[in-house]
C-alpha cells in the first residue's frame, strides 16, 4: 500500500470574494473526490484547503489530498484528482499539481 499526497496550487483573481471561493471549494470541489469511499484501487483519506498565514498573500491556496493506492489508484489511471480549474472559472483560478509519495 502506497501513501500519496497531491497538492493543487490555486491562485484566484485579486477581486474575488475570498469567502465565496472558500465556501465553494468546500461545498463543490471537495465533494468531487469521495473522502472515505473505498475503491478497488485505494481510498482518499483526507483533504484540506490551506493558505499562507499572511495578511499580504490572500489569493494563493493549496488543496491538499491524502490517499492510498492498493494495487491501483482511487483516481484511475491518472493517479491524481481531477484538476478543479474548470469548476473554478468564475474565480479566475489558475492551478498546478504535484504528487508526493509519503516515505
Amino acid at each position: 500500500m502506497q501513501k500519496l499526497i497531491g497538492i493543487y496550487q490555486i491562485t484566484i483573481n485579486e477581486d474575488t470574494d475570498i469567502n465565496a471561493f472558500e465556501n465553494y471549494m468546500k461545498a463543490k470541489v471537495f465533494t468531487t473526490i469521495g473522502v472515505g469511499r473505498q475503491t478497488r484501487g485505494g481510498i482518499v483519506t483526507e483533504q484540506y484547503l490551506v493558505k499562507e498565514d499572511s495578511s499580504v498573500v490572500v489569493h494563493d491556496y493549496s488543496w491538499i489530498i491524502h490517499w492510498t493506492n492498493q494495487g491501483g489508484s482511487p483516481f484511475g489511471s491518472d493517479n491524481a484528482p481531477n484538476d478543479p480549474a474548470n469548476l473554478l472559472t468564475e474565480f479566475g483560478a489558475k492551478t498546478s499539481f504535484n504528487r508526493y509519495v509519503v516515505l
